[in-house]
């Protein structure tokens, strides 16, 4: 497991690219694009990328349990070697078509982004040792870095403000009113329990308190279901609560118990102690009674004597009481002015808090905002047809009217809202949205570019860097 988890973190941190160091003069690229070599290294990186992809999917979904068991597995009816290759290439092709149109643009990258590129290849060099295991140089990691940064360009030049196809405001209002749901929502798991009339009367009682929401929230706006929200929360606390004290409670029962049993038999041992003791002290007495004065004389002596020193030590913290209570009085008097100004000064600062507070606090923390479309399209790979049965529901309820949903699992109560009353969201969000609903066409180009550029592939080089040399190569690093 150890190993495993090496082996994941080091496929994590390799999301850069490659560049073969020490590979002979054939194979030291990928592909010719137009005249040009791409080095064998950036295909490297892509293999290193979609199998690091494809491997932690499988490994989180439960496919696989150890990463070597990936290569048995297919991919979209493809074996996994053959698709993370054919991913791999790909995307080197696209590389090489990204870069050549950045140059036939003229396009540079802002300050800001070329600080942001030199920041990000320094911090991905720090392993440096890792990168040069597999082949890995500087250069490369710096071109692989300059490709994401040339992709966005080449996408702003055309669709984003002042773009030859730009995308004007109300194309993105229209966008977001067919494409997006704005909704308020709390849930309530349905009970797991196998006895049926439990599991009904725990399910009665959640739909119940849902009912109850549902009719406090026919009189609140959309905005003002945080309270719905506020009250739900504070319910679940209280569960929470006293769920850690009925444990707290049960653990404690449980150790009274086995303390219990304890003193039980520390008290009958104590007993048959006594008994020994009180007949061995009989005996003693019988024998005579001189020993049993001279103690008695010794005690009271001793009694006295600490008696004395109690007085003595009385005396001590008196005296001791006095001379701090002077002190004392002397500090508050001259501390008096110095505290009301630090109370000033902190009831100034928690002022100056509050008001950053407010302006900070999210008014929209407990609403979202949804891209729906994907999970409604019965070809796409996030269509789920609960969920789109819920999106369906959402839709269908008229703004602000709250609704209860339910599914196999759960209790819904949701209330929605206008999408274009968020002002702000395509603002803060317009390269989001700009993407989803360009991101398609962008790539058509993109394929379009890379149909009609003169590529041939090395194939000494690739297979040489196969899929699985990759993986070897990353596994005996972490070895040594």
């Amino acid at each position: 497991m150890e190993k495993l988890k090496r082996a994941l973190a080091g496929f994590a941190a390799c999301a850069v690219t490659a560049s073969a160091a020490g590979c002979t003069s054939s194979t030291d690229y990928c592909i010719t694009a137009n005249g040009e070599k791409i080095n064998v290294g950036i295909y490297i990186n892509f293999l290193l990328n979609e199998m690091t992809n494809q491997m932690y999917t499988m490994y989180y979904n439960g496919t696989v349990t150890d990463l070597s068991e990936c290569f048995d597995q297919e991919i979209d009816g493809v074996d996994f070697k053959t698709y993370v290759k054919e991913a791999a290439m790909d995307d080197v092709k696209n590389l090489a078509a990204v870069e050549a149109k950045f140059d036939e643009l003229e396009l540079t990258l802002s300050d800001e982004d070329q600080e942001e590129l030199d920041e990000s290849v320094a911090s991905a060099w720090e392993s440096e040792e890792y990168y040069e295991y597999e082949g890995i140089s500087e250069e490369s990691l710096t071109r692989c870095y300059e490709y994401s940064y040339k992709y966005q360009a080449i996408f702003d030049y055309y669709y984003a403000e002042g773009g030859i196809e730009e995308v004007e405001e109300s194309e993105i209002e229209d966008f977001l009113s067919e494409n997006y749901i704005r909704y308020k929502l709390i849930s309530i798991a349905k009970s797991t329990e196998e006895d049926e009339d439990t599991a009904e009367e725990e399910d009665a009682a959640s739909l119940a308190l849902f009912e109850g929401y549902l009719e406090e929230a026919q009189s609140l706006t959309f905005e003002e279901f945080d309270t719905i929200i506020d009250e739900y929360d504070a319910y679940q606390e209280e569960l929470e609560a006293e769920e850690e004290e009925d444990e707290e409670s049960d653990e404690d029962s449980s150790d009274d118990s086995s303390e219990d049993d304890s003193s039980s038999e520390e008290d009958s041992s104590s007993d048959s102690e006594e008994d020994s003791s009180s007949e061995d002290e009989s005996e003693e007495t019988s024998e005579g009674d001189t020993s049993s004065e001279d103690e008695s004389e010794e005690t009271s002596v001793a009694s006295a004597d600490e008696e004395s020193s109690d007085e003595d030590s009385d005396e001590s913290d008196t005296s001791s009481e006095d001379e701090s209570s002077e002190d004392s009085s002397e500090d508050d008097s001259s501390s008096d002015e110095d505290s009301s100004e630090d109370s000033d000064e902190d009831s100034d600062s928690d002022d100056e808090d509050s008001e950053d507070e407010d302006e900070e606090e999210d008014e929209y923390a407990n609403e979202s905002m949804l891209n729906y479309s994907d999970y409604v399209d019965e070809d796409s790979d996030y269509y789920d047809e609960d969920y789109t049965a819920m999106i369906d529901e959402m839709l269908s309820a008229d703004y602000g009217e709250a609704t209860i949903y339910e599914d196999d699992d759960y209790y819904y109560l949701f209330v929605t809202a206008d999408v274009l009353e968020r002002e702000d969201y395509i603002e803060d969000n317009k390269d989001t949205l700009l993407d989803e609903m360009k991101g398609e066409d962008f790539e058509d180009l993109l394929a379009d570019w890379v149909d009609a550029m003169d590529i041939s592939e090395n194939t000494k080089a690739t297979k040489k860097y196969t899929v699985q040399k990759v993986y070897d190569r990353q596994e005996e690093y972490y070895d040594e």
